[in-house]
């Protein structure tokens, strides 16, 4: 585990070049000495880490500054900086950010923001609030310490490559490796130009390169990145200097994940002993020694010492840094795997479901400030490795029925989690405005509209600071989340207790997860269950990955009868499921990974009977939603809805719509081939003649009821008239959209779409409308026009928070990039995302026949006969079977999913 080293600016230049000239003032007391002297001592006490000494001189030198000078005078604002820098050190860090905040704002106010000191003191308080855990407001403030830096200070200010080291450090701690490296392989080459490669700086710039490297699985780059490191702190310092045991560390490090052990061992011996002379002054980066050290003894399985050591240190971490999570989740989970080497389970799971705690209440944490992209990135670098460990335990020691719980609850907090954060945002912001944020959001969602268009060109046609774009994007977002109040107070962490007290007698609910097998390289898929009246929800093993990796094979997977080679739905979910499935007769689910490409409800549990048979099934991004299901009224009939079908992507079709208005009775008489929702034959899209007619008999349809419908075909079916008729307030109660969709699994920089090219998966999802053809193969949109196509991005950031349902009736909408723990990012998450509650769609090309059949029979049982939404669609789905039953073709019926 990488030490964690930064240094604030002032202190880091002055630790070189400090003269003692102090020592005349040595017997004078704080009353005869002169804000100068007084400063100077500060600064002598600092630097040698004695900042409790320090405080004292420092307090005495802001007082003085106040009492003889004026508040705007330099030495003020000088003062107050110094006693945040002590406060921080000596870990009082709400006065500390009290002070900083002055210093910074005292330095706007009299220097100018474009003033060095301004500059320096606000990356300082972005060190305090990175050390207060508070990542994205420091990330945000070094962000703009590194621009006002570039743009005022000169290339051979020392300090340039030092805020752009601790940019690089603040996007590490986000988990975001590429621009962390990025910024560090910048931080240095300035190093180099300003103080040259034997300085102890440029060893910590390749110190942090390692750890990159180390993070990203490049072993032996990170190797000879911290030989190099050593080397230079060897030559550059004394062992007492803390960069001397960064490099001890950096090193031990690189070691022990190539089982150098023979060579970490000598290493952790001075490191150790280093760290015990410094035990007075205990600071983050010596525990994060301390925890390198812990992993020496449990990597060269010396599994005891390993256990003693680590209850030593996380006792003395627990008492004096109480909120950096994941240092101590790193610590229980060294302890865990420790005691499970020993056969000491009981103790193991203890230390498994502390590791669990501590994970969660990271995510919690992390959620109230991160951006969408961020939480991501946090995840696929942090927090995904750190929840295999407790699962694993689980999984291997079900005898500890309390793992089965924990692991509940980190899939129930996991899942979606990102995804009802920005549901929940973007309501506090339009239902609770403020002014100031009010105008962010604004300009944010401008933002995202000109993000969304330069996406639909091909690369070469972008603008060059698209990333600019998406940086001012983020930094924006992260201010939403951190300034809404209401957003933040709504944030809830949910156990599995929760939603065992809102089901019903006879109701489950299921959490699917993938979990990696420490016993091999397969991966697994596991359930935990939860019904009424159980002391702990109960865990199955389900199948490994591989067993179900050949999602094409649909008549084979959801085949009713036994296979004679391989295993189909039945055998892999129904039959583990099975004994505990009696005297139930609801199922609320949340798919995990591969799960969500899978129709639970059309699993074979005989050979006449589908699990949708016999069971309501409740399809959801994840059970937690069960709370909020229960409480929700009983739906009236739908009074508004937009309806598109018959739709004509002809290259010119935009330009045609105001006076090519095409007949609905003219287009009843057309004949064409039946199609495939979501294929593009060339590089065109064609015509569904089936989706006229679909749409049609669904306008009449919800015009029998009382529904007010918008309606549009042909060339009027434009994305301009859906964005102005779905944003109304509030929006139509039914979007139904018969068209083709599409899903891109990766970017294609050889595509002549700019859809198929962007690297964001929400902008290769989308659905296709009038005048497509034009964007779709390459050209740009005409002049004054939407492109034609609707992507999963654009509809995200809609207020659709009064739908009641949205239909897509067209190919693959149920598909996307599967994230783990957040599902797919595609139609789906954007419909949710915008405020939709209920979603059907499809996990796979439906003929153009199938689609329109399968929707009549669902607002059939909707509309006429009455039922909800969830039932309508259990029947039409069982009538659709029914009629394609001899010969078998699960293709007709299977693929088409509601999403609550």
């Amino acid at each position: 585990m990488k030490g964690i080293c930064h240094f604030l600016l002032t202190t880091l230049l002055h630790l070189l070049l400090l003269l003692p000239l102090f020592a005349q003032n040595a017997d004078k007391s704080l009353e005869e000495m002169s804000w100068k002297e007084l400063s100077e001592k500060w600064e002598a006490l600092a630097v040698l880490g004695k900042n409790e000494e320090a405080l004292p001189y420092a307090r005495s030198a802001l007082e003085m500054a106040r009492r003889d000078s004026t508040e705007a005078s330099l030495s003020y604002g000088v003062s107050l900086d110094n006693l945040g820098y002590s406060l921080h050190h000596s870990r009082q860090y709400a006065e500390a950010e009290k002070c900083f905040t002055a210093a910074v704002g005292h330095a706007r106010l009299h220097l100018g923001e474009d003033h060095e000191d301004y500059i320096t003191r606000l990356s300082n308080l972005a060190m305090l609030h990175m050390d207060m855990v508070e990542l994205a407001k420091s990330a945000s403030e070094l962000e703009s310490a590194v621009h006002l830096a570039d743009k005022n200070l000169t290339a051979d200010n020392p300090f340039v490559p030092i805020m752009v080291n601790n940019l690089g450090l603040a996007y590490e701690r986000l988990g975001d490796l590429d621009r962390a490296l990025k910024h560090y392989l910048r931080a240095l080459d300035l190093t180099e130009r300003t103080v040259g490669k034997d300085n102890a700086r440029y060893g910590i710039r390749l110190f942090n390169i390692a750890a990159i490297y180390r993070k990203t699985g490049k072993f032996e780059q990170a190797l000879d990145f911290n030989l190099r490191a050593h080397a230079i702190f060897e030559k550059t310092v004394v062992k007492t200097h803390p960069g001397y045991a960064l490099g001890l560390n950096g090193l031990m490090a690189s070691y022990i994940e190539l089982s150098r052990f023979e060579e970490a061992f000598p290493l952790s011996e001075e490191l150790l002993s280093l760290a015990e002379a410094r035990a007075g002054n205990p600071t983050t980066e010596m525990f994060d020694y301390l925890a390198v050290i812990l992993n020496l003894y449990y990597s060269a399985g010396q599994y005891s010492r390993a256990v003693d050591f680590g209850k030593q240190i996380r006792s003395k971490y627990q008492e004096i840094f109480p909120r950096p999570y994941s240092r101590q989740a790193y610590i229980a989970t060294r302890i865990m795997s420790s005691l499970e080497k020993l056969g000491r389970l009981e103790e193991a799971a203890e230390f498994a479901r502390l590791q669990n705690r501590l994970t969660l209440d990271e995510l919690m944490e992390n959620s109230r400030q991160f951006s969408e992209a961020e939480h991501l990135k946090y995840y696929q670098t942090y927090t995904q490795i750190a929840d295999a460990y407790s699962l694993q335990f689980a999984l291997q020691h079900p005898e500890f029925q309390e793992m089965a719980g924990a692991a509940f609850d980190y899939q129930l907090a996991l899942k979606g989690l990102s995804l009802a954060n920005r549901r929940e945002l973007f309501h506090s912001l339009r239902e609770n405005p403020q002014d100031q944020l009010s105008t962010q959001f604004e300009a944010w969602q401008r933002l995202q509209n000109d993000i969304s268009k330069q996406y639909a060109l091909p690369p070469a046609r972008r603008q060059r600071n698209l990333d600019s774009l998406l940086d001012l994007s983020n930094e924006l977002e992260r201010n939403l989340v951190r300034g809404s109040e209401p957003f933040r107070l709504a944030t809830q962490n949910f156990r599995w207790q929760d939603v065992q007290s809102a089901l019903l007698p006879g109701e489950a609910a299921i959490e699917f997860g993938r979990v990696k097998d420490p016993r091999s390289d397969s991966i697994l898929y596991a359930a935990w269950m939860v019904r009424p009246g159980d002391k702990a929800p109960r865990q199955i093993i389900l199948f490994e990955e591989k067993e179900i990796s050949n999602l094409a094979a649909t008549r084979h997977l959801y085949a009713p009868d036994h296979l004679p080679v391989g295993k189909n739905l039945h055998e892999l979910l129904w039959k583990p499921l099975e004994p505990l499935l009696k005297d139930i007769s609801t199922i609320y689910f949340a798919p995990a990974s591969v799960l969500h490409q899978i129709n639970f409800g059309a699993v074979p549990i005989s050979p006449s009977e589908v699990l949708a048979d016999r069971f309501k099934v409740h399809r959801l991004v994840s059970t937690r939603q069960i709370l909020t299901l229960k409480n929700k009224p009983e739906q009236a009939l739908p009074r508004s809805a937009l309806v598109f079908g018959g739709i004509k992507y002809e290259t010119d079709s935009v330009a045609l719509s105001v006076t090519n208005t095409v007949s609905v009775e003219a287009e009843k008489a057309l004949i064409l081939p039946n199609r495939t929702r979501g294929l593009s034959f060339g590089d065109d899209w064609e015509f569904l003649s089936g989706t006229l007619k679909e749409a049609v008999e669904v306008r009449n349809r919800l015009e029998k009821v009382g529904a007010k419908v918008a309606f549009a075909d042909g060339f009027h079916a434009s994305e301009g008239f859906f964005k102005k008729t779905a944003q109304a307030s509030p929006s139509p109660a039914v979007l139904h959209l018969a068209t083709h969709g599409f899903f891109l699994t990766a970017p294609d920089t050889n595509a002549h779409s700019g859809f198929a090219t962007a690297e964001n998966p929400m902008a290769r999802a989308g659905l296709v409308l009038s005048g497509a053809n034009r964007a779709w193969s390459g050209g740009e949109p005409l002049a004054g026009q939407e492109d034609g196509i609707l992507t999963a991005l654009e509809i995200s950031r809609l207020d659709l928070s009064g739908t009641e349902l949205a239909v897509l009736s067209a190919c693959g909408t149920g598909q996307g990039k599967v994230e783990a723990g957040e599902g797919v990012l595609g139609l789906q998450r954007a419909f949710k995302m915008a405020g939709v509650h209920y979603v059907i769609m499809t996990l796979w090309n439906v003929q153009d026949h199938d689609a329109q059949q399968f929707m009549d029979l669902f607002y059939d049982q909707w509309l006429s006969q009455k039922k909800s939404v969830p039932d309508a669609f259990r029947v039409a789905q069982q009538k659709m079977r029914a009629l394609h039953s001899k010969p078998f073709q699960p293709m007709a019926w299977a693929g088409f999913l509601l999403l609550e």
